[in-house]
């Protein structure tokens, strides 16, 4: 009876083996398959990555071109304002000097 333990023992060892390399062979083809999805995975978050930066270069560089364009019309708008207020005290010295010669007695000042 021990006999025929050990036989089927033996028997059922290359048997096992086999099944057991089998699965071996299946996990590691799963496994490169997984590397290779992990990899293009990798690829893809650095390409991501690398159009961010580009893009955040461009929108810092779109940034400070407004900024400047800003500032130009800001001194722009402080000159005008500036022409204005000289063109406004120029037609009154000449309103009032229109006045001053038609009207000579009166103080319009």
């Amino acid at each position: 009876m021990s006999e025929m333990r050990e036989d089927r023992g033996f028997n059922t060892t290359p048997q096992l083996l086999v099944v057991v390399y089998s699965g071996l062979i299946a996990t590691s083809g799963r496994i490169k398959i997984l590397e290779s999805e992990l990899q293009r995975e990798k690829d893809k978050v650095s390409t991501l990555d690398t159009n961010l930066t580009v893009e955040k270069a461009k929108y810092f560089f779109e940034m400070a071109k407004l900024k400047k364009k800003n500032e130009e019309l800001e001194f722009e708008f402080a000159a005008s304002n500036e022409q204005i207020a000289d063109i406004y005290v120029k037609a009154q010295n000449d309103i009032l000097a229109e006045l001053t010669m038609h009207c000579p007695g009166d103080d319009f000042s």
